[in-house]
């Protein structure tokens, strides 16, 4: 069985801040950010499983689940999905693959794990989905509330929300928190779309 691997806070950060370049970069201006337009304005070909062979469906599904992401010939890359799960699944799946592109795991490791690997893209596909900034202005009471106002599915609303549970208990640590700049980069979104 293959042991979880832990991220330094630093790596934490460091995961989110290549987040929050992605969005500024793309000027994405809606939180959560829609993972179907990250990918178009990045150039990332979204292919469904439902599109495939039957053969071929058969053949990613028993491999990739979920999903995978790979370089094509034309250096370009493709996010390949299973759409036969629920949204809050796909949603999550496309994010984990966008983190794999651009935190460089598919054309260099750097001598990683994949069990490294793949804790910095569930945490990229976390943050972009709940960035703990918003959860903690939220103060969801329950994980019911974060699959509510964030799409998510059952098990990162359960881990985003036993998070919380720990953080908010240290004043130091939320105000830390609270000074990420995601805050900066959609609150004048978020202000402009409520005054409408």
């Amino acid at each position: 069985m293959e042991r979880a691997f832990q991220l330094l806070g630093s790596e934490y950060d460091e995961i989110e801040e290549e987040a929050n370049c992605l969005f500024e970069d793309l000027g994405i201006k809606k939180y959560p950010a829609d993972c179907f337009e990250v990918a178009r304005l990045l150039g990332i070909e979204l292919v469904k499983y439902s599109d495939s062979s039957d053969e071929d469906r058969e053949f990613m599904t028993s491999k990739y689940e979920e999903g995978f992401s790979v370089m094509t010939a034309k250096s370009r890359y493709a996010i390949y999905y299973n759409d036969s799960l629920p949204p809050c699944t796909v949603r999550f799946t496309i994010w984990y693959e966008i983190a794999h592109i651009q935190l460089g795991h598919l054309y260099e490791n750097q001598g990683k794990s994949a069990a490294r690997m793949k804790a910095e893209c569930n945490r990229f596909a976390t943050y972009a989905q709940a960035a703990m900034p918003f959860v903690i202005k939220l103060s969801p009471c329950c994980p019911d509330e974060l699959m509510q106002e964030f799409g998510l599915g059952w098990t990162c609303a359960n881990y985003v929300f036993d998070s919380y549970m720990r953080i908010r208990q240290y004043p130091n640590i939320v105000r830390r928190i609270l000074s990420n700049r995601i805050l900066d980069l959609f609150s004048l979104a978020q202000e402009l779309e409520e005054a409408v």
